[in-house]
């Protein structure tokens, strides 16, 4: 068995890390505005609902926020390096890490589902676009795990394009979480409470490096 593939594996670990964390931009992924049911979420300039108090939006936009950051600094740890001559137990790391995304994935969508309604105008809008985002990034690791599962360390024929199928997969799934990140720049009202809270400042250089 070639050692030069266990490389091939760090680097779908890192492409998809830094597509979550970053926010980088991608041929592929999803754009600055995500989408609800298909309908573009538009920005709401009309501001916070005139009867509710900026304290219960604020507390709102932070629990919202403070989901998607711990989601992001989820991926900080990356999985056990292994000895480059053992495969297999590189493949058993990377699977394991990838079933603590998509754990970290359900317990976010589980808070975010429990939040309540949103006291700002629009803002029921973006955490379902956050929502649905999560829960195609929640897919894509599943189904990353079961294609690692799958993998055959004989068949070295066809073990790179395995490990692209895997890369695709991870990759889209940490798209999804920039995604959902960026949901919350379309509303102006919470893109200027995230702009002020301090549980939400991990995200604004997401933001800031992926607006235009």
């Amino acid at each position: 068995m070639s050692t030069n593939v266990f490389p091939a594996i760090l680097v779908v670990l890192a492409v998809a890390v830094f597509g979550a964390a970053c926010g980088g931009p991608s041929s592929s992924g999803p754009t600055a505005v995500a989408s609800v049911d298909g309908a573009t979420a538009t920005t709401n300039r009309s501001g916070t609902d005139g009867s509710t108090s900026d304290a219960a939006s604020v507390a709102w936009v932070d629990q919202v926020c403070g989901q998607v950051v711990r989601l992001t600094e989820s991926f900080a740890g990356g999985p056990a390096e292994a000895q480059d001559t053992d495969l297999s137990l590189a493949l058993t790391s990377f699977q394991q890490w990838i079933d603590r995304q998509a754990t970290a994935v359900g317990q976010a969508l589980t808070a975010l589902q429990a939040s309540g309604p949103s006291p700002i105008v629009g803002g029921d809008q973006v955490q379902s676009t956050i929502i649905l985002a999560l829960q195609r990034s929640q897919a894509s690791y599943q189904r990353a795990t079961e294609q690692v599962a799958a993998i055959d360390l004989d068949d070295f024929e066809h073990l790179q394009n395995a490990l692209d199928e895997v890369s695709a997969t991870v990759i889209r799934g940490a798209e999804e979480i920039t995604a959902a990140t960026l949901a919350m720049q379309v509303n102006t009202t919470i893109a200027d409470i995230v702009g002020r809270s301090t549980t939400c400042r991990p995200l604004t250089s997401v933001t800031t490096a992926t607006t235009p």
